[in-house]
């Protein structure tokens, strides 16, 4: 039994020493970058419209660097960042095992990679257009020193439409030849929505919304929604922002609406799905824009609670879902939560209780030098629109019970003011109170019709609700 043990671990000491042995990067790339020496170039990769370092690559004495990992990159556009700042562009693809050569001198005119079908393809694209736009732009400088001349016009702009024909052709060629390329990815998502002629109305109207319609429904059809390699390019980014800003109506519930359906079209993605949630939670979650953290609680709500979020531990995944939970019953047009306060009499007011056709709901901390600017204003309105039906439930945010009712005596604030001095209410926790003032408009249900804002904002809002 003990020769046989011995043999055993022998025989795994063998077995791993020579898959040591045999182990191959899973990345290896060997560049050559001729005009440099003896320093550091950086490798980087585009996520979004960032370009980020995936990597520090030391050069020798003859130019030459590597990069090598044991385990693949992320497929897209990736960049060699040079002393001078200069850098070039390539594709990391499939087969990540292929080799650069380049000239600082002319970059694109010399640069060569070997071993990368994908790279042929993106660089002889990108060298022609290089080439059509050296092209182009003397025609454009002969157009401007012939303005007015209608022939020299008509014939430069013939050249350059032949020139555009060229390019159109091209695309159209590589995309047909090569459909499940990155470069030919790449070439359609950048092309832009060929918009039909509007139809005419039963009335014989042209339709004016036909246009914006037709281009909202098409606007991602140039861009693979399944190919998570769209997220390493700036093309998929640049159309994500835009959409969400400029191609629907602006109001938190259209836009749960339209990102419920497109978070759906990324099912079965990894980087798609996470590279949009994070820009959903990231743009609405500001608090910039009143209202708009109803977004970011319904999205942390579908794919934090719901599972979807595979890049966050269970600690991240608690600690949004904990949030979400905070924020949940403070969105506009709930309900405020109900809270008990105690008044300088000692008598416990609840907000509930409060008969008003708005409410003013203030915490405050008297001892807060933004709040002694905030409150003096906050009573100069009050004494205006008290006799309106508007009332103010001011609640003070310490336990310091003789100074706060100093205060409350000295400045003569004749509204509801309340304290927690024995910490019964929990008040601070239902509305995630983190600094002072916070301020909450609300109608005579109680429900949320603004929140988080001054004084000011609170006036125009009720002149504007008085008057209706």
């Amino acid at each position: 039994m003990a020769s046989i043990n011995k043999c055993l671990i022998y025989f795994l000491i063998f077995a791993g020493s020579v898959s040591r042995i045999m182990a191959v990067d899973a990345t290896n790339i060997k560049f050559q970058v001729k005009g440099i020496r003896d320093t550091f170039c950086l490798l980087a990769y585009s996520y979004g419209e960032q370009k980020y370092v995936r990597d520090t690559l030391r050069v020798d004495g003859a130019g030459k660097l590597a990069f090598h990992s044991k385990e693949k990159c992320p497929e897209g556009i990736y960049s060699l960042i040079i002393p001078g700042k200069k850098f070039f562009d390539f594709v990391m693809d499939g087969p990540q095992n292929f080799s650069v050569e380049v000239d600082t001198l002319n970059m694109l005119t010399s640069l060569k990679i070997k071993g990368s079908p994908e790279n042929d393809l993106f660089l002889g694209y990108t060298k022609f257009i290089d080439q059509k736009t050296k092209e182009v732009m003397p025609l454009r400088e002969r157009m401007g020193n012939v303005s007015g001349k209608k022939d020299s016009l008509d014939i430069f702009q013939a050249k350059m439409n032949k020139i555009d024909a060229e390019v159109t052709k091209y695309q159209e060629d590589l995309m047909k030849q090569h459909p499940q390329s990155f470069t030919a990815k790449l070439i359609k998502a950048f092309t832009n929505i060929k918009i039909p002629e509007a139809p005419k109305l039963p009335g014989g109207a042209i339709d004016s919304t036909f246009a914006y319609r037709y281009y909202k429904a098409h606007f991602w059809d140039n861009i693979d929604l399944k190919d998570d390699r769209m997220v390493y390019c700036t093309a998929f980014a640049v159309k994500l922002k835009d959409y969400f800003a400029n191609m629907i109506l602006q109001h938190p519930d259209t836009i749960i609406k339209e990102a419920d359906v497109f978070l759906n079209r990324l099912k079965g993605t990894k980087d798609l799905l996470k590279f949009t949630t994070y820009h959903l939670t990231s743009t609405y979650g500001t608090g910039l824009i009143m209202g708009m953290d109803a977004v970011w609680v319904h999205v942390v709500n579908k794919v934090y609670t719901g599972g979807q979020a595979y890049w966050a531990d269970s600690a991240m995944t608690a600690e949004m879902v904990g949030v979400a939970g905070k924020l949940g019953p403070l969105l506009i047009g709930k309900i405020a939560p109900d809270i008990a306060l105690r008044d300088t009499s000692d008598r416990v007011v609840k907000l509930s209780s409060v008969k008003a056709k708005y409410t003013i709901l203030l915490f405050w901390d008297h001892d807060c030098s933004h709040c002694l600017k905030e409150v003096p204003k906050f009573a100069e309105l009050y004494e205006k629109v008290k006799s309106k039906g508007v009332e103010v439930y001011a609640a003070e945010g310490t336990q310091e019970n003789k100074a706060w009712k100093k205060y409350v005596h000295d400045h003569n604030l004749k509204w509801i003011n309340v304290e927690d001095p024995y910490g019964e209410s929990n008040f601070r926790q239902k509305y995630d109170l983190q600094s002072f003032p916070v301020v909450y408009l609300l109608d005579e249900n109680k429900k949320i019709i603004a929140k988080r804002i001054n004084s000011e904002q609170v006036e125009q809002m009720l002149q504007n609700l008085l008057k209706s």
